[in-house]
């Protein structure tokens, strides 16, 4: 039972990392577009990198 109990607050603590990572990706992506037309080509560059890197950890997650 209490392995059951275990699995599923994994699968609750996964799913609420799977949200924030989302919800990181979204904040990431609209600061992206906001410093773009800026003409701030690094901080958009670095943007766009941490905007890959929340994506990749996400496809992780779902090929798991």
């Amino acid at each position: 039972m209490h392995l059951k109990i275990a699995q599923h607050g994994s699968a609750e603590r996964e799913e609420e990392r799977q949200e924030k990572l989302r919800y990181i990706q979204s904040m990431i992506r609209e600061v992206r577009d906001l410093s773009a037309p800026e003409r701030c080509p690094l901080v958009t560059y670095f943007l766009e990198l941490a905007y890959i890197e929340v994506s990749d950890e996400l496809r992780k997650i779902h090929k798991q």
